[in-house]
């Protein structure tokens, strides 16, 4: 049995609403733009065009300007523990930064995968100017040149000292240069037209009865299908929105209690932290925070359903509870 809970009041209806139009105007302004081109990239990112500048549309309200590649730089710094491999380091550019932003957001459906290289990639969004297409990479600020491979004709040699900066293309010091790895190109498209949103379909309290297997932290195949429905709607409506979401879980009570406390007490940390390790990586949700709260053996939920009265495990069940509670939805700026 699934309980799911909405506890919306007029005033969280009206600014859900009061958003919702404000997404759907931004968009038709957009769009009707003569000079915007649109491209689909990843699984959850458009990029838009607007003058000669080019957007990540992040969430229907959201857009983040992402870098071309003659935009890509970073500025040479000292590091505060020197080490040694040197006492620079590169630190980008905000318009740089945005584009790890951005690819970061689109690994979370799209890994890079291993590549050879001695530096660790960074998942990054750029536009390629000469191909003109916007372009998911993986992006490295430092390293040996590999061959020369990635040195360009008209680069320049620039001095190691703390301020200069490193550019895409253009420059390079005797350690540091900026090279990247194209993973996905962007295709041409449209944004699709903002969906009606009814308040009354935003799943503010999830509370599944029975939903863990006998001694598990695995769901049962009904409440998977419901907690996969519930995985939806935080990607739909809580994308970039901050809060706390509290995970509560606890056992059934099937044998002698006093022997069983704190094993069932650590069976419902377990499933906590399973259910938090899930939301983390099934949403891909960075500004919600996930707090466990096991409770342990209780027949709080089914009082008549507990040993010793009953002993069949499967009849005990709806006292494996899982309550996942979120935030309210705030409007974002």
């Amino acid at each position: 049995m699934i309980k799911q809970t909405w506890e919306i009041s007029q005033e969280e209806r009206n600014r859900i609403i009061s958003l919702h139009e404000s997404a759907t105007k931004n968009f038709y302004l957009v769009s009707e733009q003569t000079n915007v081109e649109v491209w689909n990239l990843g699984f959850v990112n458009y990029i838009l065009k607007q003058g000669d500048k080019y957007f990540a549309r992040v969430t229907p309200e959201d857009l983040i300007q992402i870098p071309t590649d003659l935009e890509i730089s970073g500025v040479i710094q000292k590091k505060n523990n020197p080490s040694p491999s040197g006492k620079f380091k590169i630190v980008p550019t905000e318009l740089t930064q945005n584009g790890i932003d951005v690819g970061r957001r689109i690994a979370r459906y799209n890994p890079i995968g291993p590549i050879e290289q001695v530096t660790t990639p960074i998942p990054f969004c750029y536009f390629n100017t000469g191909e003109n297409i916007p372009v998911y990479a993986a992006i490295t600020f430092y390293g040996s040149f590999y061959g020369g491979g990635m040195i360009f004709p008209d680069q320049v040699e620039i001095k190691e000292r703390e301020g200069n900066v490193v550019t895409f293309m253009k420059n390079y010091t005797d350690n540091f240069i900026i090279e990247l790895r194209d993973i996905q190109a962007g295709t041409p498209g449209r944004e699709p037209e903002p969906e009606n949103i009814d308040p009354e379909n935003i799943t503010k309290t999830f509370d599944i009865e029975s939903p863990f297997e006998f001694d598990k932290t695995d769901l049962t195949p009904d409440a998977e299908t419901s907690f996969k429905e519930f995985i939806e709607n935080i990607k739909k409506f809580y994308s970039n929105v901050s809060g706390d979401v509290t995970v509560t879980t606890s056992a059934s009570i099937d044998s002698d209690p006093a022997t069983k406390e704190q094993y069932n007490m650590e069976l419902s940390k377990r499933r906590a932290q399973a259910i938090i390790d899930r939301l983390k990586r099934e949403t891909g949700n960075t500004t919600l925070k996930f707090i466990p709260n096991p409770i342990g053996q209780t027949d709080k939920f089914a009082p008549d359903l507990k040993w010793p009265e009953v002993k069949d495990s499967s009849k005990t069940a709806p006292n494996r509870r899982l309550i996942i509670k979120l935030p309210e939805i705030s409007m974002r700026k």
